[in-house]
């Protein structure tokens, strides 16, 4: 009797777990170093149910580690933010603030970090244009880093590719295949 439990127990749970709906979409990231194809790597990833929207990006391929989490704050709206990392010292030799501005639509419009004179992380600038849809256009920081990030979108807004530009030249292709 006890067997006979577990068995059914086994088989309803690996039935159960199979009727999860899962995704699979495939990448391709292409590498330029100097102008010049450096490599091609493919990616095959399982979904379940996971949106492919920029913080996915940003975790899965290491870019715009920065980023914000949030792009929208309604509480933001029209406001510049500025966050300390220690409240308690306010001075740029061992101190670093985030500098965040939103605009009319409550979104994210430029993202900064100081960086401080004992850090270790370069400071950026980053600005985000938006295209009239809603959906990111550009995110680019023409001070420090001269990165610029371009977005392209499926008819359904997902993010089907993002290409990476480095002083003007492309460096970095992240692709949608599937």
């Amino acid at each position: 009797m006890r067997h006979s439990l577990l068995i059914i127990l086994t088989l309803a749970a690996l039935f159960s777990y199979s009727q999860l709906k899962t995704k699979t979409v495939v990448f391709k990231s292409t590498t330029w170093l100097h102008g010049l194809l450096y490599r091609s790597d493919y990616d095959t990833i399982i979904l379940p149910g996971e949106n492919l929207d920029l913080n996915f990006f940003k975790n899965r391929f290491n870019i715009l580690y920065s980023f914000p989490d949030t792009l929208i704050h309604e509480k933001y709206k029209n406001q510049t933010i500025k966050l300390w990392a220690l409240n308690t010292n306010k001075d740029l030799r061992n101190n670093w603030f985030n500098t965040y501005i939103y605009d009319q639509f409550a979104r994210l419009k430029y993202f900064s970090y100081s960086g401080c004179v004992s850090c270790s992380q370069f400071s950026f600038e980053y600005n985000i244009i938006y295209k009239p849809t809603g959906e990111i256009d550009r995110i680019f920081d023409k001070k420090f880093s001269k990165k610029l990030y371009r977005f392209y979108y499926r008819k359904d807004g997902q993010i089907s590719a993002i290409e990476i530009y480095e002083d003007g030249k492309l460096s970095t292709k992240i692709t949608r295949l599937t």
